[in-house]
């Protein structure tokens, strides 16, 4: 397969206007009522002066509640039969759809919320400053909100994953499994660690009381500098680009 049958930009640039010319209008919906309930939720908290770490909270909810939401909506074409084969049909490879999808659900929709959320925080401080309301300023590069768009760059590639192998509901079937993998993980490092240390346990759950354990030097430093270091890697650097590959593959197999 040639480099122009993989990716062509041309094609791409088409495929934009093609995603963005659909549905937009649902989008610009969603992105009042969002902005309308902010306003009036930010306007009636200043005030009564209630002074609460306001775009903390809702700038993640969001960020990361509406961006999940969004992403597990990224192949709903597919859902449907007459929707699926326009989408597929067109010309354009397996390869430039998916990346337009990650393109918009990623770069485009914290661009698209950061900018919204901005917005509405300046018209906020405006109408608070207006009554001699107190209202804490928004600051997007702040450390806590460059921190908030890293997870969310992470988690949601666990969502864009589910989108491409679930089908309908996909959002609430990737929640479902996360909390399936997670009481699985924990029953098998449960389990791992009954096994390792059965002599300080008297039944199967109850630890024994005579027994203080506290962990050597060496075992402190290898969970220190070299488990939990190894684990931020792989969450922060490797967790995103499997996700993203699976995903592809799983896409492809629709094409099928």
């Amino acid at each position: 397969m040639t480099a122009n049958q993989i990716f062509s930009l041309p094609r791409f640039f088409n495929l934009f206007r093609e995603e963005t010319s659909s549905g937009y209008r649902m989008t610009i919906i969603i992105s009042i009522v969002i902005f309308a309930f902010l306003l009036f939720l930010s306007t009636l908290m200043s005030s009564q002066q209630e002074f609460i770490d306001f775009h903390h909270i809702w700038y993640s909810i969001v960020l990361l509640g509406g961006g999940f939401y969004f992403t597990s909506n990224s192949f709903n074409e597919l859902n449907q039969k007459e929707q699926r084969m326009q989408y597929l049909s067109l010309p354009t490879s397996i390869f430039e759809k998916f990346s337009m999808k990650l393109l918009i659900t990623t770069v485009g929709y914290v661009i698209g919320a950061t900018l919204l959320y901005w917005v509405f925080a300046t018209i906020a401080e405006a109408i608070a400053a207006n009554f001699n309301w107190s209202f804490i300023a928004f600051d997007p590069t702040a450390p806590f909100f460059m921190l908030m768009i890293k997870l969310y760059l992470v988690i949601q590639s666990i969502f864009i994953l589910g989108a491409a192998t679930f089908g309908k509901l996909s959002f609430f079937k990737t929640i479902f499994t996360l909390n399936l993998l997670g009481l699985a993980i924990g029953v098998v490092c449960w389990i791992f660690f009954r096994v390792i240390f059965a002599e300080y346990f008297e039944g199967f759950f109850m630890p024994r009381d005579d027994i203080l354990v506290i962990p050597d030097k060496g075992f402190q430093n290898f969970v220190e500098h070299t488990l939990w270091p190894t684990v931020q890697n792989v969450f922060w650097y490797a967790l995103a680009p499997f996700c993203w590959i699976v995903a592809y593959f799983k896409l492809k197999e629709q094409e099928v």
